[in-house]
């Protein structure tokens, strides 16, 4: 993936918030295994009623457990990031959000909790129960707890694991602790089957709706559900293939200025089709694709891109849009006549 352009680099404020040298969890050798370089820390457990700031009805799920972690780097006391976590007896824990003050994506690439909860309304509103829909894993597992329809690749699979790359060295210990804590089931059969989704992502308009269609087995209750953060999970894993970065822009009550100097910044470095999404209060990013070949791909074509059309993509129909989700329905054929026939309505939430 393209080096990314930001202000303070991640490894600086890593170093800033835990008061540890970086290098100094390298100085490990073969008699001593290195220590992953954080912990996730325990602070709260409860029931849904007990986290009101979810806003998830104690009603709707009685048996749901909460548990609110801290990831902290080691010997610091200062959380990085504060994290909510879901889960059922004997199920593993669900990542619900995942808020980080760091300036550039850290291990998780995860939805505002409220933007997925407004989805799973209307999923259960606009769909039946036996529907199957694909999406990332992680927006799967979440959806997976709020909805009771199905989804392929609901289990936690820990890919693409986003680290600073200071921190490549450790990767083995990283992801030993990400398997452990997340209860991560290293099935090679679910491993291969999210790769046939993510490939058809990759390929072209046509060939990446036949490939979901397969996945799917040609069903007419079957739709797809992405959301701008995918593009860079997906250019994370494969960076050869898809060829994109981003800049983060401080917002401004003055739209047309930044709007101005975000245009500017792309006709310098000479990028025609990106994408932009407010990070919070303080920042916008804008997604850019570096080449024709990731422009082409059918996640490309499916997202907000300036060189896309969603709306009007043709080879699926666009169901739903809010915020940062787009829902496609997967049709039976790849037909003109038949999509223009069977074709539904827009839905807004």
């Amino acid at each position: 993936m393209l080096e990314r352009i930001k202000g303070l680099p991640l490894a600086a404020g890593l170093l800033l918030a835990g008061g540890l040298a970086l290098v100094g969890w390298l100085g490990w050798n073969e008699f001593k295994p290195p220590a992953p370089p954080y912990q996730y820390v325990l602070v709260a457990e409860g029931s849904v009623a007990d986290f009101p700031a979810l806003k998830l009805s104690p009603e709707q799920y009685p048996d749901l457990i909460i548990k609110k972690y801290e990831l902290r780097l080691e010997a610091s006391d200062e959380p990085l990031v504060a994290l909510h976590v879901a889960q059922r007896s004997g199920v593993s824990p669900v990542l619900l959000d995942w808020h980080s003050d760091l300036n550039e994506p850290f291990i998780n690439v995860s939805a505002d909790f409220q933007e997925t909860t407004t989805l799973a309304e209307a999923i259960r509103k606009h769909s039946v129960t036996d529907s199957l829909l694909l999406a990332w894993w992680d927006v799967s597992s979440r959806l997976d707890v709020l909805t009771d329809r199905n989804y392929p690749f609901s289990e936690h699979l820990s890919q693409p694991l986003i680290l600073p790359a200071e921190w490549n060295p450790l990767r083995p210990v990283i992801r030993a602790l990400e398997t452990s804590f997340w209860g991560v089931n290293e099935s090679q059969t679910k491993a291969r089957a999210f790769e046939k989704f993510t490939q058809a992502l990759l390929a072209d308009e046509s060939t990446g709706a036949a490939l979901l269609r397969q996945i799917t087995g040609a069903r007419e209750d079957a739709f797809l559900i992405l959301d701008l953060r995918d593009a860079y999970k997906l250019g994370s894993m494969y960076p050869e293939r898809f060829a994109i970065g981003f800049r983060d822009f401080p917002k401004s009550n003055d739209i047309h200025g930044i709007a101005g100097r975000i245009k500017e910044w792309l006709n310098e470095e000479g990028y025609e089709s990106y994408a932009i999404q407010p990070i919070n209060k303080k920042t916008v990013r804008v997604y850019f694709l570096a080449d024709q070949k990731s422009q082409n791909t059918l996640l490309a074509k499916l997202l907000p891109f300036t060189t896309s059309d969603p709306i009007q993509a043709g080879v699926l129909d666009l169901v739903y849009q809010k915020k940062h989700y787009w829902v496609y329905k997967l049709e039976p054929k790849l037909s003109t006549e038949n999509s223009k026939i069977s074709a539904q309505p827009l839905v807004n939430g």
